[in-house]
């Protein structure tokens, strides 16, 4: 479903199909291996549980035939994240790069930062849900985020990460069909 779907977005978004180079699941097994080897923001431990088996089989599918060498626009202000950008968000830009602690593996982002994420706690009929992660709330392990006048500082931590991001689809698969049915016209709206 997820690749036809997107299959669908590529051709309503006017997206030559030889932009995408796909991976073999051995390029995806060593993009992951790579995250976390690279990653200086998360503990090992943390990581320990991102595996190819941790990955729904629809998403590496999805890597299989669509990743690509450079960014692509899908539209709404999601990038999608090319081989080496895919990698360096999840390993040394923020929030991407502490959010894969959490099982949030960012494939998308938008042009003001922000990532979107595959939430990897969260799969139903073999997707993951979707969210978005406000970059500029993140530095370093500690999160800020205001109420009002006040803001309240914060380690990062699995009992309170569901302060920081915000969901935008219950599926892969849901995310497609907003954007190709042009639901949104800026995905960052679900920041606020």
């Amino acid at each position: 479903m997820i690749l036809e779907l997107y299959n669908n977005l590529i051709e309503k978004e006017g997206i030559d199909k030889s932009s995408f180079v796909g991976c073999l699941e051995d390029n995806i097994e060593d993009m992951i291996n790579k995250i976390k080897i690279e990653n200086n923001i998360c503990e090992p431990e943390e990581l320990e549980g991102l595996t190819m088996s941790s990955l729904p089989k629809s998403i590496i599918d999805f890597l299989k035939n669509y990743i690509s060498d450079d960014d692509i626009d899908l539209g709404a202000d999601v990038i999608q994240l090319g081989k080496q950008d895919f990698v360096k968000e999840n390993t040394q830009l923020m929030p991407g790069a502490l959010m894969v602690g959490f099982k949030y593996l960012t494939f998308a982002s938008t042009t003001g930062g922000n990532a979107i994420c595959f939430n990897l706690n969260e799969i139903t009929d073999g997707e993951p849900s979707i969210y978005i992660v406000d970059h500029s709330i993140v530095s370093g392990r500690k999160v800020g985020i205001s109420h009002g006048m006040e803001m309240e500082f914060f380690s990062l931590d699995n009992s309170n990460v569901h302060k920081v991001v915000k969901k935008v689809a219950s599926s892969f698969s849901e995310l497609l069909n907003i954007l190709i049915n042009d639901e949104i016209s800026d995905i960052e709206t679900f920041l606020y």
